[in-house]
């Protein structure tokens, strides 16, 4: 039988202690609850120290704050790195407490208009001499917001229509419709696209077995399209300082990341304490299977609970709750996989007749997104 990671701990705990199950399984799912959310303004980066620079709004001055090295970091509505962030503009920050909820490192840095996007609610011109702009974060209180536009941006939107905007200071440095936010999208995924071909896919060293010349590595979230094209016995390289030839043995799903199971000649990996960063240079996926939202791997032999899990592991929660709360509308429906949360429950049972039924991957992803909406193709934050 395969179990579930929540199931195993549960049984594990359970059998010490039978309230640490519950309590660690809410714990779990109170990040996104008890971390830090705020805005500031970016003021530079050093990737040597796994820093970053902001003036924090209501802050006097400028400070510099600790960052995953696995950061998620959102561009113009898709992900990108902190090079994309430009110097000056408003950035929204969320920063991760310690044991005594104390702010540790930043996890999350986004550009205004990813935020907009990932909440789903952009701003309505409300006039546009003065420029003021407003909209209903909590679907309640207009929040209004009087800006100037900087030097060489024209404000071609009359009031009433939707845009994005981006800001530094109080002057509008960039604003877009929809086809203005699309066009935007499509430019930021070439630009990380061409970072790819030539750095590789970023990840984390997992453990590295040198008598069996084995090495695992964790892709980050936004590499998850191109990791999951990889199939057993493809060519990857590993982007050290002198770079290293590998096959892939294994690639496996792991929540939002992508597991990589590598074989190498183990005498040509360098000294490894104290690396955990690396890049990986893989095969760029065909446009075709870009093209979709069907994850590269769909169709590929899994069986039983396996196979349910990696729809969970494939998919965002589409679910009604609301605020920057939920682990599985940000990091897929399997971050949301613990005791505490019916979703993955309710998902479950809806996947697995279809499965029973024979019905392809594909075709149970088609029947998903008919009953839970188009919201599990991509992270959100419902508002």
């Amino acid at each position: 039988m395969i179990r579930t990671a929540a199931t195993i701990l549960g049984l594990l705990w359970a059998a010490q202690d039978p309230g640490t199950v519950e309590k660690i399984s809410k714990e779990r799912t109170t990040l996104l609850r008890t971390a830090l959310k705020t805005h500031a303004a970016f003021a530079g980066f050093d990737p040597a120290r796994g820093e970053v620079r902001l003036h924090v709004e209501g802050e006097k001055d400028e400070r510099t704050w600790p960052i995953d090295a696995d950061a998620e970091v959102r561009i113009h509505g898709v992900w990108g790195g902190l090079e994309d962030l430009v110097k000056g503009e408003r950035v929204w920050v969320w920063v991760r407490p310690d044991r005594e909820k104390k702010p540790r490192a930043i996890f999350m840095i986004a550009d205004e208009i990813s935020e907009q996007e990932i909440h789903r609610v952009p701003y309505r011109i409300v006039t546009t001499d003065p420029l003021v702009i407003g909209r209903k974060l909590d679907g309640k209180t207009e929040q209004s917001r009087t800006l100037k536009p900087a030097a060489g941006v024209a404000v071609q939107a009359k009031p009433g229509d939707t845009v994005y905007v981006q800001t530094a200071g109080g002057d509008l440095v960039r604003i877009v419709d929809a086809d203005g936010l699309a066009a935007l999208k499509a430019e930021q995924r070439e630009r990380l696209a061409a970072r790819w071909r030539k750095d590789g896919l970023p990840g984390s060293v997992a453990t590295v077995h040198i008598p069996t010349g084995e090495i695992e590595v964790v892709l980050d979230h936004e590499a998850m399209r191109w990791g999951r094209a990889l199939k057993p016995g493809d060519a990857v390289t590993l982007r050290f300082a002198d770079p290293v030839k590998a096959a892939v043995l294994e690639m496996r799903p792991w929540n939002e990341r992508t597991r990589l199971t590598l074989a190498v000649v183990g005498r040509e990996l360098p000294e490894l304490e104290g690396i955990r960063r690396v890049r990986v240079a893989v095969p760029e996926p065909s446009a075709e299977l870009l093209a979709t939202m069907i994850p590269p791997d769909a169709g590929r032999p899994r069986e039983g609970a396996a196979r349910v899990d990696w729809f969970l592991s494939s998919t965002y929660c589409n679910c009604s709750i609301a605020g920057d709360v939920c682990t599985g509308m940000f990091y897929t429906l399997s971050g949301c996989n613990s005791m505490t949360c019916g979703m993955p429950k309710r998902v479950r049972g809806f996947v697995a007749p279809l499965l029973e039924k024979g019905l392809s991957d594909k075709e149970v992803l088609g029947a998903m997104e008919k009953e839970f909406g188009e919201g599990i193709w991509r992270p959100h934050l419902l508002r």
